[in-house]
């Protein structure tokens, strides 16, 4: 269990949502105008190939990087075996977009915060009130991660082995948020969450994050290994 200040991780947060942040040239007035009105159809034909390059000039944009998030549902399953990963893998960053966590976090954690098993759950349970498009993000994303999510299952490892850790811990962090919503009890369903549990495809991410990210997963991953989820 680590008990530890999380200053230098937050700041490779922000550093990492300012890079997402210079790539808001990709709108123009008008064109942010329309995407209010249809953000889907700013959006070209998706491709594994195009996919990282969308999910880049969308990030600033929730609305748009959900739009974005169901086109890769819309597309995933007509692709197969390596270029499928790699929409899977996209959906991971093009979620933690749609959903704003990172912004959520802002919100309550500082530089000089320190998450632990006292507050994990009351943290947790903050951050969800504040996420963007919370139900539909989750929903999209279930339907286009693998259905089978367990190692030995080559789709899942060919995914997580395509996927940034940091964004698989995101990910567990929207699902967990939303069916802890879900239960009717937000607050409690995290603080007595035990594993395996209600969430299992959250629990599969989360442990496919701490495998392939260690200690590298900033905030997101403080909040779940404090939540007795690693």
């Amino acid at each position: 269990m680590r008990n530890k200040k999380i200053a230098g991780l937050f700041f490779a947060l922000g550093a990492a949502l300012a890079l997402f942040l210079s790539c808001t040239g990709f709108f123009s007035t008008s064109l942010a105008s329309w995407a209010q009105r249809d953000p889907a159809g700013l959006l070209p034909a998706l491709t594994a190939a195009n996919v990282n390059d969308l999910v880049k000039k969308t990030a600033n944009d929730p609305a748009l990087s959900l739009e974005l998030l169901k086109k890769i549902k819309n597309t995933v399953n007509s692709v197969s075996g390596g270029e499928k990963a790699l929409l899977q893998a996209a959906a991971l960053n093009a979620a933690a977009n749609a959903a704003a966590p990172v912004k959520a976090v802002q919100k309550y954690i500082d530089g000089d915060t320190e998450v632990n098993k006292n507050n994990a759950a009351d943290l947790f349970n903050k951050i969800t009130g504040e996420l963007k498009n919370r139900a539909e993000t989750a929903e999209t994303l279930k339907g286009i991660l693998p259905a089978a999510a367990v190692p030995g299952n080559p789709e899942f490892d060919a995914f997580v082995n395509a996927a940034d850790p940091y964004y698989l811990a995101l990910a567990a962090a929207i699902l967990f948020a939303d069916d802890a919503v879900k239960s009717g009890d937000s607050a409690g369903y995290m603080a007595a969450y035990t594993s395996p549990g209600a969430s299992p495809l959250a629990e599969a991410l989360t442990k496919a994050a701490f495998d392939k990210g260690g200690d590298t997963l900033g905030i997101a991953g403080d909040l779940l290994d404090n939540l007795h989820l690693n």
